[in-house]
């Protein structure tokens, strides 16, 4: 039997519920352990009516309590009119609530309980310790089966936020099918990214019940060779990958990608919720729109928060913009692989499926 997702509910998080939320800067008459602050007393941002969820951790209200912290209601989510595609920033930057991060960490453990939860399987996992091991491509069966896993993952990643399964059930056919291959390329870029070798890739490959199979491969793999790194070219056998200045321009958005979110796996899980609920679909119903547009502002505050927690004060300018960045890289490249063709040795087909809100769009074979 197929397990289910595993719901923000489940883990004890107000996550699911986007009208308990708090924002900074709206009363100056709050108290707040402000991390970060603007250094012009009329800064004004596009994303400064974004809002952050409100834990309902007792370590976290008791901290509250003891700090005197107030927290206004939000009201409405940020300017309905900006596109957020491309993500605006200001040269000033948000206040930013306090240090502590448990609401982002449940956001995280959502992710991982559900990402995790849907695995490569044994045979997948072999051939590409053989094609590390020997640098030979993998099959184009091979290939199909990563990809339609990966979509299997970002669906149960979205279906363990109460927020998404809330919305009607078109409009979360209608973020899957956008904003599925965004995530899966996201994961992509971190899995090519240079400093990664051959054990490095086939690591973070693995869900929960890979964990033996995998790594009894791997172990009789590395008595007779070493594992080499997985390129791009090797992975990838279904589509032509030539050496075209699109594609010269797909290799540099990967790597600049992988060199930006690598170095932290939090930033691609945050930015994973935050792609997941971009809008741009005229389909999607005003009421729907709202709530989406809503959630996507309290990722983007998620991301906000944890970077100038995490991360020395000198650096949180110039971290947010690079993440924020990769959207639109993100974007471009998902547009570039659009465009290739398939690939003259693949007698197969590649067919969109229509999606679901248990099944993405996915890319499959037909004899």
């Amino acid at each position: 039997m197929e397990s289910k997702p595993i719901l923000s509910s489940e883990i004890g998080s107000s996550l699911n519920n986007p009208n308990k939320l708090f924002c900074p800067g709206q009363d100056e008459t709050n108290t707040y352990d402000r991390r970060v602050r603007s250094q012009n007393n009329d800064y004004s941002s596009p994303l400064e009516d974004s809002n952050i969820f409100e834990s309902e951790d007792k370590d976290f209200q008791a901290k509250r309590r003891k700090t005197d912290t107030k927290f206004p209601d939000c009201g409405e989510s940020s300017d309905p009119d900006i596109n957020m595609s491309v993500v605006p920033f200001a040269h000033n930057f948000p206040v930013i609530v306090s240090d502590d991060l448990s609401p982002i960490k449940s956001i995280l453990q959502i992710h991982d309980s559900n990402y995790k939860s849907i695995s490569f399987g044994e045979e997948l996992i072999k051939e590409m310790v053989i094609s590390s091991v020997s640098k030979i491509p993998l099959s184009p069966s091979a290939t199909m089966t990563a990809y339609r896993l990966m979509v299997q993952r970002v669906t149960r990643v979205a279906q363990g936020l109460d927020s998404f399964i809330n919305l009607s059930h078109k409009t979360q056919s209608l973020l899957l099918k956008n904003n599925s291959d965004l995530v899966v390329s996201l994961r992509g870029a971190v899995f090519f990214e240079k400093r990664k070798g051959g054990l490095d890739q086939i690591l973070i490959s693995m869900g929960v019940d890979d964990l033996f199979a995998a790594m009894k491969t791997v172990s009789s793999a590395m008595k007779k060779s070493n594992l080499q790194r997985i390129d791009y070219s090797t992975f990838n056998t279904v589509q032509k990958v030539g050496n075209s200045e699109s594609e010269k321009r797909y290799n540099e958005l990967l790597e600049r990608i992988g060199a930006t979110l690598s170095v932290d796996m939090d930033l691609v899980k945050i930015l994973t919720f935050i792609l997941i609920f971009s809008t741009g679909s005229e389909e999607i119903d005003a009421v729907d729109w709202k709530g989406v547009v809503k959630i996507r502002d309290v990722m983007i505050n998620m991301m906000e928060r944890y970077i100038s927690v995490k991360y020395p004060k000198e650096v949180f300018p110039h971290l947010l913009p690079e993440v924020f960045n990769c959207i639109g890289n993100l974007q471009e490249l998902t547009w570039i692989k659009k465009q290739r063709q398939l690939a003259s040795h693949t007698q197969a087909k590649a067919v969109y499926e229509p999606s679901n809100a248990s099944k993405s769009k996915s890319l499959h074979f037909n004899s």
